[in-house]
């Protein structure tokens, strides 16, 4: 910046500042497209399958294995609970505090009636036979009816602080579904799976009304996170990557799994709508 001065007045001359090259994206540093939609399709082919189920059946095995004296059990105003570290007359450990709930016929706000699990678990379950759960948050995984509409509806949830002797690396799950008649649709939410990389599924939606995906994912890559949008006015099956703020390229994901069920969308047998 120069500074002339003519009589008693200063005027103000400026200069462009050099572009340094930080302010050029360097090509070879912008993330692979071809392998964001390969990880983003594989992310979407697996995710309607995920739910708390295996963490869920395998707390209630767990918990088979207790006796009368471990774990010690208490109850407050919202239920029952154990809190305890023992190892039962089984050989097997329990350590920390957990709850199981069944619900059955739980009807909510919303006219929804709900059957199912609920697990609140801050504990590690270690059976002799090697079978173990460590667990921090909570596990459901619930079915049922709307009473309003006779919807069937689903709804699964996971905290991602739960592992196991099959599973030691779980997303964080957060979902529902329902099904009325011909119509169908899901939803999942702050979903985030961790393979070679980290996934945000954020506010996703799909029906069949319309088979356009609604939300937003993140993925991530060696060079930093893209993120991706979709919304009902573009439903193209293809939506532009974005990194750092900027356009770099396309991805085209095929979303239809996400609605190629009929008894519930986790491929599990359990009763549904009722």
């Amino acid at each position: 910046m120069m500074i002339l001065l003519l009589g008693c007045t200063a005027v103000i001359e400026s200069q462009e500042p050099e572009k340094g090259s930080y302010l050029i994206a360097d090509e070879s540093s912008l993330p692979d497209i071809a392998l964001v939609e390969s990880r983003l399709q594989q992310a979407v082919d697996q995710l309607r399958l995920q739910s708390a189920h295996p963490f869920v059946s395998l707390f209630v095995s767990l918990m088979e294995e207790s006796d009368s004296q471990c774990p010690r059990w208490y109850s407050d105003e919202n239920g029952t609970y154990w809190f305890d570290s023992c190892t039962s007359t089984q050989g097997t450990l329990f350590e920390g505090y957990g709850t199981h709930q069944i619900v059955v016929e739980r009807e909510d706000e919303g006219g929804n009636r709900w059957n199912g699990n609920i697990v609140h678990s801050a504990s590690l379950i270690e059976s002799q036979s090697g079978e173990w759960l460590s667990s921090t948050g909570h596990a459901s995984l619930l079915y049922g009816i709307n009473t309003e509409n006779g919807a069937d509806i689903f709804s699964s949830s996971l905290s991602e602080g739960f592992s196991s002797h099959e599973y030691t690396r779980t997303p964080q799950i957060s979902m529902w579904a329902s099904r009325v008649d011909s119509y169908q649709n899901i939803h999942f939410d702050a979903v985030r799976m961790i393979d070679d990389a980290a996934l945000v599924f954020n506010q996703n939606l799909l029906g069949s009304h319309s088979l356009c995906p609604e939300g937003s994912q993140s993925i991530q890559t060696d060079n930093g996170w893209v993120q991706v949008f979709w919304s009902a006015e573009n439903c193209s099956g293809c939506s532009s990557v974005f990194f750092e703020g900027q356009p770099i390229g396309e991805v085209c994901i095929d979303f239809s799994d996400w609605l190629d069920w009929s008894d519930n969308p986790w491929g599990l047998e359990i009763p549904s709508g009722q």
